[in-house]
């Protein structure tokens, strides 16, 4: 057994969040633009459980609050994120230490679920040895840029009642992540948007980013949202575009979900399918 695996873990404190962002930093290197505006604008103490040693943290996760609905029924969860152990302590056990006490701390607070997004697909086997469950799916498609025949509209606050209808629209039935204004306020911080418009009601939308001579669209939905995002790659006077969607059948599993209760369990049953994208991811 590991010598982390028994290991308390505690919050985090205030003052830990330039150690704590130094720590993300070395376990995800390339993303400081991110971690910057991470710790500076989301980043909270009461959200984060670590593991320190001789006053040094080693180990850390974050617990945001989240929502899942179906068919109008909410339940509230923990959405995990930069689960990550400095390198010199790899192999310890702290992560699934820290993803243990985190079940605990969710139970305590009454919540019902636990979610992720894997940063790469092989880690699905990592996190079902804690009970989560491989099921928030998405379908990625490959696009050829082409001239459109509607005009396409760059997207701000004023639209999110919209942008949550479309949305709203391609998950019905589904088990999907419920978001709230200050949501689309970050996906519109994290990437562009734009959307199609047909007698003046928001039928598509998409949230992209430029990646060298690709359009990468983190999420399209709505009505012919291939072709927005088609339009989008030829105005943006790239060679090619990737898009992923909602999807029901099939797809990429990019998500987990760990029902904590017999409510979370009884909608995971009940719904069809599943959607979780654009936290963080």
């Amino acid at each position: 057994m590991s010598e982390y695996t028994n290991r308390r873990s505690e919050y985090a404190k205030p003052e830990d969040r330039l150690q704590l962002r130094e720590l993300f930093d070395s376990c995800f290197p390339g993303e400081s633009g991110f971690s910057r505006w991470y710790f500076d604008n989301v980043w909270q103490s009461e959200n984060t459980l670590i593991i320190r040693q001789g006053g040094r943290i080693i180990s850390a996760l974050q617990m945001l609050p989240m929502a899942l609905e179906h068919r109008g029924e909410k339940i509230r969860g923990c959405y995990i994120f930069a689960v990550g152990t400095h390198p010199d302590f790899e192999g310890k056990g702290c992560a699934g230490a820290l993803l243990k006490a985190s079940f605990d701390e969710a139970r305590a607070q009454g919540l019902d679920f636990s979610a992720l997004i894997v940063q790469k697909s092989s880690l699905t086997d990592f996190y079902s040895r804690f009970g989560y469950q491989p099921v928030f799916k998405v379908a990625h498609h490959d696009i050829t840029p082409a001239v459109g025949n509607c005009e396409t509209v760059a997207l701000d606050i004023s639209h999110i009642s919209e942008l949550d209808r479309v949305y709203r629209q391609s998950t019905d039935g589904m088990l999907f992540d419920l978001r709230d204004t200050d949501r689309w306020r970050a996906q519109m911080d994290a990437y562009k948007a734009v959307g199609r418009f047909t007698g003046g009601r928001l039928t598509s939308y998409c949230f992209y980013d430029t990646r060298g001579g690709m359009v990468f669209a983190a999420e399209a939905c709505g009505e012919s949202a291939d072709a927005l995002v088609a339009q989008v790659a030829h105005v943006e006077g790239k060679t090619h575009a990737q898009m992923l969607t909602v999807t029901r059948d099939g797809g990429e599993a990019i998500g987990c979900l760990k029902p904590l209760s017999d409510r979370a369990q009884a909608l995971v049953c009940a719904a069809d399918g599943y959607y979780l994208n654009l936290y963080y991811n």
